[in-house]
């Protein structure tokens, strides 16, 4: 198995999303690449050099995306003309700027809370999929849960 990692605006390849995948080893096999994604204001122009990063990355199909804000909105996104792609959004807006999300079904996951200050009133992620798991804490650093948040996401990639 193969999962990709996303940061989200003003993180790194060595922050959440590699504690996340760290944590994700105790509970599953996996290969794993964190990239940085060309993404820093949240706008529109981001989301597609975010877009066109991926598709020269070669990404070998039924790989899965795990993205963390901005970065789960870029592997969402990307996964609209990639749909042998799986992706979990965690912490993730379903639109930036002019920019939204398509319903999808399929090799799908949203997780996040409804009481994250961030994203509040732009993670419409009923309209878009049924495959939604929320998370008990408010807010949006998924650092101090990353043990909680791993479990998770391990059970969600086993039903993917």
């Amino acid at each position: 198995m193969l999962i990709y990692g996303f940061h989200g605006l003003g993180g790194s390849p060595t922050g959440s999303i590699k504690l996340l995948t760290d944590e994700l080893r105790k509970h599953l096999e996996f290969d794993c690449i964190c990239l940085a994604l060309p993404h820093r204001s949240g706008k529109e122009e981001d989301v597609a050099k975010a877009h066109a990063f991926l598709g020269a990355c070669d990404i070998p199909a039924d790989s899965i995306l795990i993205g963390i804000s901005a970065g789960g909105f870029a592997a969402a996104k990307f996964q609209e003309s990639r749909p042998d792609l799986k992706v979990i959004a965690i912490s993730t807006p379903t639109r930036i700027g002019g920019m939204a999300l398509a319903p999808r079904s399929n090799n799908f996951a949203a997780i996040y809370s409804k009481k994250d200050p961030v994203i509040k009133g732009r993670a419409e992620w009923e309209e878009l999929t049924d495959n939604i798991h929320l998370l008990p804490w408010s807010d949006h650093n998924p650092d101090p849960e990353i043990d909680q948040l791993a479990i998770l996401v391990a059970k969600v990639i086993v039903f993917l």
